[in-house]
């Protein structure tokens, strides 16, 4: 101890606490993610699960429709707790109630978690080191590591943080209970253990509904039931079926995610070719070595860090004999080796290498999907990080017995380049367009990254560089569909609609046609109606519905049906049409909007009023809604109502008093 004291910074009191790390702990972790509090939304899945959807209920949506799915079919509602991440849905719809469209609220929770999970963290160091210190550097490595800013700075890295809560939480209460029945004298008795183990299976389980990268949680226990655990053996046949039900578990959980990825390949009707990095299963595993020593490069030399690695970001393999991942595999088998090696003479680092490889295990694409585009993604390094920083911990309290200064300065060093690196890569996370730019910079050769940064560019009205960037794209992949269908999307807004149509209906002939059937359709749909097509585009739209595009095509039939001018005997099933969509999704607000319009046009205000009011709950930024609500109000003569929506909308959108005097 005295050694530690010696080395102990200055700012340190003279005995270390449990709450001067806590206290630390929080400090570090608030000072680092700050800056993300006035984050907006960034692509992949933030405006997805944030945001009422016109598709298949996700996000804050999904937590409703599962409990009204698990209330009618139990049975078949239960694997969608694990497949969809039901959880992390419901941690979001919290958020989402508690501070509405406030984004500074869903930050401060993410960052919130963090510090849970990098408590439990250090509460896990502690006991494996026997040390606070050893614990409080192992907890600040993992914490401020600069890989960890994908999870905490993206609203969408809500279910890496909750799975690792709960797999961290799982894992202390396995420690606990084993212990137990261990004999350790320090634990509980064996027979007061079984409630522990069981906690720890039943808060795996939850972790599964977070993130089903949570399935690998057994394996980290038996690796610390072999390295770490003491030498006495535990009571047979209670251990024997402990084991054998994690063993069960897992294989039902690896089964869904096998029908899960069988039932997917199926209804996408994609070639083989298409399903595999680098186009083959032999150039996909031969390119993987290459890919995982870049993921531990990334634990020891965060320097480059992106958030995007697919389309050929990494260089496929081109045959068997590819050198490149030939000494890639060489050099992870040396790191494998010198692991094993130390698994007696220095346990907690064996621990730490194992915790790595377990963790990361899951995110290995094994089976032929979608998902192999994306290889690699620096989220999956967030629950493996603490097995690292459990190795760099180790490594300082090792030197701080030798050379106490020289570790204290290492390590502190080590934490400011951490901190620094991490305030610096938070504010690639601001927004759609600094982010995509960010990662377009980093890797050129990514199509996804730059046809993602020209549809940000489009969204504010930068037409011109967001087709350059389009084409960019193209040129890379020209197969790309998402890059197609976002460039239809450009073509149309800007009255190009025959050439719109032909990108339409170029993904349709491309073997991905059948996998992006349903948004082409929709699109097609809308192409159609705006040239005048109202028959063509009634069947698109009716195909799109049929292909599972939801309540958005269903609309879309409507608009359609009602440019076809039926005869005024059938008007009244416009009504009706709406009613029906709002019964698949009571909350979508355009289906109310145009209802609520519908019913202004018969003079039926007092209907009006609610369905209107409902459409701006969740969006209160829906201007046209609220013009119609002004004139709801007007014609139900309840005139200052209706003047305070007016002077909102065009304190919104000034340009929206034309629309309000037209009406």
């Amino acid at each position: 101890m005295s050694a530690f004291r010696s080395a102990r910074p200055r700012f340190l009191p003279a005995t270390l606490k449990t709450w001067h790390c806590a206290a630390l702990l929080f400090i570090a972790v608030f000072s680092a993610y700050l800056g993300t509090l006035h984050h907006g939304l960034v692509g992949f899945d933030d405006a997805v699960l944030l945001e009422p959807g016109s598709g298949a209920p996700v996000g804050v949506q999904a937590p409703a429709f599962w409990v009204r799915r698990a209330s009618s079919d139990p049975l078949s509602a239960l694997p969608d707790f694990f497949l969809k991440r039901q959880l992390r849905n419901v941690s979001l719809a919290a958020d989402k109630a508690l501070f509405g469209d406030d984004l500074w609220g869903h930050h401060l929770s993410n960052i919130l978690h963090h510090c849970a999970v990098s408590w439990l963290a250090f509460l896990i160091a502690v006991r494996l080191f026997g040390s606070r210190s050893g614990g409080l550097a192992a907890v600040l490595l993992f914490a401020l590591h600069p890989v960890q800013t994908e999870a905490v700075s993206y609203l969408g890295g809500r279910r890496d943080l909750l799975c690792a809560l709960l797999s961290l939480s799982s894992f202390q209460l396995f420690i606990l209970g084993w212990d137990g029945y261990r004999g350790e004298a320090s634990s509980p008795r064996r027979s007061s253990s079984r409630p522990f183990l069981l906690g720890a299976v039943f808060l795996w389980l939850l972790a599964l509904g977070a993130k089903q990268a949570a399935v690998a949680l057994p394996a980290l226990w038996a690796a610390y039931a072999f390295l770490l655990s003491p030498a006495r053996t535990p009571p047979r046949r209670a251990a024997a079926a402990f084991w054998m039900l994690c063993v069960l578990l897992c294989a039902a959980v690896f089964g869904l995610h096998w029908a899960q990825s069988e039932g997917s390949n199926a209804r996408l009707s994609l070639p083989g070719d298409s399903l595999w990095y680098g186009g083959s299963a032999l150039a996909h595993w031969v390119t993987e070595p290459r890919i995982l020593l870049h993921a531990l490069t990334l634990l020891v030399y965060p320097s480059v860090l992106s958030g995007d690695y697919s389309f050929a970001v990494f260089r496929p393999a081109a045959s068997l004999l590819d050198a490149g991942s030939w000494a890639a595999g060489a050099v992870l088998a040396a790191l494998g080796g010198a692991a094993w090696a130390l698994r007696r003479r220095r346990p907690a680092a064996a621990f730490g290498a194992a915790w790595i490889a377990i963790s990361y295990a899951p995110m290995l694409p094994v089976l032929p999907t979608v998902h192999n585009l994306e290889v690699f993604a620096e989220h999956w390094l967030y629950l493996p990080t603490f097995g690292a920083a459990l190795m760099g911990a180790d490594a300082f309290l090792r030197l701080r017995a030798v050379r106490p200064k020289a570790a204290a300065a290492l390590l502190s060093a080590v934490l400011v380049c951490f901190f620094a690196r991490t305030r610096l890569r938070n504010g690639d996370w601001k927004d759609d367009e600094t982010f995509w730019t960010k990662s377009a910079s980093d890797y050129p050769q990514c199509a996804r990254s730059l046809a993602a940064r020209g549809l940000a560019l489009f969204n504010r009205g930068r037409i011109e560089e967001a087709e350059a960037l389009y084409r960019r794209s193209l040129d890379l992949v020209p197969g790309h569909p998402r890059t197609r269908i976002n460039l239809s999307f450009l073509y149309s807004a800007t009255g190009r609609l025959k050439q719109s149509e032909e990108e339409l209906l170029e993904v349709l002939r491309s073997p991905w046609g059948r996998a992006f059937l349903g948004p082409v359709r929709h699109n097609l749909g809308v192409s159609y109606l705006r040239s005048g097509r109202a028959m063509e585009a009634y069947r698109s739209f009716m195909a799109a519905q049929d292909a599972g595009m939801g309540v958005a095509s269903q609309h879309g039939v409507i608009y359609a049906w009602e440019a076809l001018k039926p005869p005024a005997r059938l008007r009244h099933q416009a009504e009706e049409m709406y009613r029906r969509i709002l019964e698949r999704e009571p909350g979508y607000a355009p289906a109310l909007n145009d209802l609520g319009l519908l019913l202004i046009g018969e003079g039926r205000f007092q209907e009006a009023l609610p369905l209107l009011e409902k459409a701006l709950a969740p969006s209160p930024r829906f201007v046209n809604a609220r013009i119609n609500l002004a004139h709801s109000l007007t014609g139900a003569g309840r005139y200052p109502e209706a003047l305070t929506q007016v002077r909102e909308a065009l304190r919104l959108d000034p340009r929206s008093g034309e629309a309000c005097n037209r009406r």
